[in-house]
């Protein structure tokens, strides 16, 4: 029973220090895109939120893993949209694509769902919904 006892805290310390070791890894990648998204947004002045953008203008659709699931729409090089989604959908336009629900109407506006999914195996993986569409424009 003794060995039982020593075990437990043993692997307890083991299993924090793992906790913490992959804790400091996602905390890097979320500072590691965070850089990148602010490099996509370099030269870019945001505006007032908007609830919805057209269903035209959601291309080019660009991901960042930085905690807060944070997607960019390129309209042009001068306008981009972003947004911070609520939910899992990572890896979007890297290896999967994002998929919205869209129930009439032509925009895509914040609440509504969207899913990643993996086109070439089949299957789809997070889901979330969107924020607020801020528009980040380049000066004339």
């Amino acid at each position: 029973m003794r060995k039982t006892m020593f075990i437990l805290p043993l692997a307890s310390l083991l299993l924090c220090s793992g906790v913490s070791a992959s804790s400091a890894s996602r905390e890097a990648r979320y500072a590691s895109e965070e850089a990148r998204l602010q490099k996509a947004l370099t030269g870019l002045t945001p505006g007032k939120p908007q609830n919805c953008i057209r269903l035209r203008d959601a291309n080019g659709t660009q991901s960042f893993e930085n905690g807060k699931g944070t997607l960019i729409f390129r309209v042009s090089r001068k306008l981009v949209y972003r947004n911070d989604t609520r939910g899992t959908c990572s890896g979007i336009g890297r290896d999967r694509a994002l998929i919205t629900r869209i129930f009439g109407g032509t925009q895509l506006c914040r609440g509504d769902i969207a899913e990643s999914a993996d086109l070439v195996a089949g299957f789809t993986g997070g889901s979330c919904a969107m924020g607020d569409f801020v528009p980040y424009t380049a000066g004339s």
